[in-house]
């Protein structure tokens, strides 16, 4: 039971020791270099023009009309954008949750492994 509690200790200062560095996800590396676009059409600007009181209604109106699109775009962007963020959350978390399972398993096997060779002592 000491060999456990100086093996856990002593991963526990390695860990401190380790300067925090990102995974990644499949093959590509997890740091601020990446970058992340939404599904989301942006609108397109339109081109106002007007020399007339009418020319001018109608051009305000597409500016509306534009407003509002902007505004049902960026709803869109930062929909997608939260909706990755949980997405990528929860595989992050799923990734460690995997490999901190495997490496409790096999030191949990080394353990037992141990204890078949220290009993063949006797």
């Amino acid at each position: 039971m000491r060999l456990i509690n100086m093996l856990f200790a002593a991963t526990l200062l390695g860990i401190a020791a380790t300067p925090a560095a990102g995974g990644s996800l499949g093959e590509t590396k997890v740091d601020p270099s990446l970058s992340w676009t939404s599904d989301c059409q942006a609108p397109v600007r339109p081109t106002l023009f007007f020399d007339t009181v009418e020319g001018y209604n109608q051009a305000l109106a597409q500016y509306n009309t534009h407003v509002a699109q902007v505004r049902r775009y960026i709803q869109c962007v930062q929909s997608d954008g939260k909706a990755d963020i949980d997405a990528l959350a929860a595989t992050v978390a799923s990734g460690m949750q995997a490999q901190q399972n495997a490496v409790v398993k096999g030191n949990e096997d080394l353990r037992k492994d141990f204890e078949v060779q220290r009993s063949l002592l006797q």
